[in-house]
């Protein structure tokens, strides 16, 4: 921070008054169509709130969350929330138990709250279903999951105090896949890194208990609504989940002193929501008008100028036909023909051009018989065309390039590399390229090659296409 404590003008750049975070939210003149979508009542209630939340934005939860997630907290247990049932007799046929769980406003994280509720079918007429246990979810994680786990528990604790045999019938997927598994594991136990582990042990531990009674447990479609033309079996399961559901909601109505809390503190999310979303648009909106006025007064920049090409340096880099000694590591048996090759491509009476490597290697490639050299790295020896393993097009063209630049460092000829553009139409971006003096039907007949091969390459990866 080497510039905290210079002087410097501390006035706002737009209204050239005393700048600040709170000038530039509430009072700054030029900003005013920022904060117009705001009431003037909702702009005096920002300010009246923490400095954290009329010149930052954030905005804290109301006071009343506390006290509702407290009341949520000394909520009674399942196996205190059940009605009280005449003892039944052990009968042939089980007893049914419908659970299903209940939510206002599940798609918000602060006020969302559940219930949950268990019927079960009279056991002189199935089509009559009996409360059997019912209430809120307690805790402060309040998800349809776990309420759909708390029906589960309460039902399976009904059945293992009443000791009849019983079915459990479900439309939680979650719920019935746990029971399911339970059948195969009664004695798994859940770790406590897992969702809702409490609640699945709790789920666990009453099976346990309940098990020699179980005849079965079963998934149910929820909210179906019953048809004339459904068999008597659906109607009779939707109509049992239908009950559950029911009782369920009508769980909300057992808290009246919560319920009220509840509502109380949905008014005043809805209130502060809309004062927060209101100021962050203010607050963005002013970042956008702050961010275009500075742009305004930057001078453009001056384009920067093209790279500029060197003129072409036609020094005749052609080989020596008898190589010096210090030449003689690169000599293979088709040296003399690349010799008389590179002295092809410097015609005085011919165009000059540029080439790549990749189009100098494919040009000796198409006029030089068993066309190598290559490197053998173990022996550290070039070595001639006819030995050449199968390679990839690049790896053949880089030797190719290693060799001649080797081969002329020992012959004591300098080659006028450039980076510029190729001639030509395969290789459209730039690299390093050699000057020639040829005839441009030579340039068009690589072209043709390059194209069986790839339409153009724009990057050196695009070369990696071409199989030889």
């Amino acid at each position: 921070m080497r510039h905290r404590d210079t002087p410097g003008d501390t006035r706002c750049k737009l209204c050239f008054q005393e700048d600040s975070l709170f000038h530039r939210n509430w009072e700054c003149v030029k900003l005013q169509t920022c904060r117009e979508h705001l009431k003037p009542e909702q702009r005096e209630e920002i300010k009246q709130m923490d400095p954290a939340t009329f010149l930052q934005g954030w905005f804290p939860l109301p006071d009343l969350t506390f006290v509702f997630r407290a009341m949520l907290a000394n909520l009674p247990d399942y196996f205190d929330c059940h009605v009280d049932l005449p003892s039944t007799t052990q009968t042939q046929d089980p007893m049914h138990y419908f659970t299903d769980g209940s939510c206002l406003r599940p798609k918000d994280r602060v006020a969302r709250i559940c219930s949950w509720g268990v019927v079960c079918t009279n056991k002189s007429d199935l089509w009559s279903f009996e409360a059997v246990a019912s209430g809120l979810l307690p805790g402060r994680h309040q998800t349809v999951v776990r309420s759909e786990l708390t029906a589960a528990a309460a039902a399976l604790h009904a059945a293992a105090m009443r000791r009849h045999k019983f079915c459990i019938w479900t439309d939680s997927q979650r719920v019935f896949s746990l029971l399911r598994s339970l059948f195969d594991d009664p004695n798994r136990v859940w770790g406590a890194r897992g969702p809702n582990h409490d609640l699945i042990n709790a789920v666990a531990a009453e099976f346990r208990e309940a098990a020699p009674y179980c005849r079965g447990v079963f998934k149910v479609a929820s909210h179906q609504q019953i048809k004339p033309n459904m068999s008597p079996a659906e109607r009779w399961c939707f109509s049992g989940n239908d009950a559950a559901d029911k009782v369920a909601e009508q769980a909300f109505q057992s808290q009246p002193k919560l319920m009220e809390c509840w509502k109380e503190l949905t008014q005043q999310l809805d209130h502060r929501r809309s004062l927060r979303d209101g100021m962050h648009a203010m607050l963005v909106a002013i970042g956008v008008e702050c961010l275009m006025n500075a742009q305004k007064k930057i001078q453009p920049k001056q384009p920067a100028a093209k790279q500029m090409l060197r003129p072409l340096d036609m020094t005749a880099w052609n080989l020596p036909l008898e190589l010096p000694p210090a030449a003689k590591p690169y000599v293979v048996p088709e040296t003399a023909a690349i010799l008389q090759w590179i002295d092809g491509l410097h015609d005085s009476t011919k165009p000059v051009q540029r080439w790549s490597w990749w189009q100098l290697y494919l040009d000796a490639w198409l006029n030089v018989p068993n066309m190598g050299p290559w490197y053998h790295v173990n022996s550290k020896q070039w070595k001639g065309g006819r030995s050449q393993p199968p390679e990839s097009f690049q790896r053949k063209a880089r030797w190719f390039s290693q060799y001649l630049t080797k081969l002329s460092k020992a012959c004591q000829v300098s080659l006028p590399l450039q980076h510029a553009s190729p001639n030509g139409t395969a290789i459209a971006f730039w690299t390093t390229t050699l000057p020639i003096r040829a005839e441009l039907s030579r340039t068009e007949a690589l072209d043709s090659w390059f194209g069986r091969h790839m339409p153009c390459a724009s990057r050196t990866s695009d070369l990696r296409k071409i199989n030889m």
